[in-house]
């Protein structure tokens, strides 16, 4: 059932976009120390894996706190990339969206011609 009542016409532009899309997910060593931020690292990049987005993760590879099904390993960013990332992590330039986890702070973000709203460009 397509809750959103779609054309059909339209899944290929649906999928070819969210393919196209790029992902940046940053969290801080704080951040990813217990168990629950894990869980939500996890949690959030297995999602943007099934929409088929891109995901640029930007963590530092602690330790896992405890298992995190379905990845294996004992390293959290290594074992997020062999499991979701088969080809590895290639950082993008610039990301569609970041999301960054708990209080962990997001790089300024790079702002383009083409981000720069019309009434603000000179």
């Amino acid at each position: 059932m397509d809750v959103f009542r779609s054309d059909p016409a339209n899944d290929g532009l649906i999928v070819a976009g969210l393919r196209g899309t790029t992902a940046r997910v940053v969290a801080d060593r704080a951040n990813l120390a217990s168990h629950a931020g894990q869980t939500a690292l996890v949690t959030l990049c297995g999602q943007l894996a099934m929409l088929g987005i891109h995901i640029d993760l930007d963590i530092v590879d602690v330790p896992l706190v405890r298992a995190q099904p379905p990845l294996s390993g004992d390293r959290l960013h290594s074992a997020l990339t062999a499991h979701l990332m088969p080809g590895g992590n290639v950082p993008t330039g610039s990301p569609d969206v970041t999301f960054a986890l708990g209080a962990t702070r997001p790089p300024p973000a790079q702002t383009s011609e083409s981000s720069v709203p019309a009434a603000g460009r000179g």
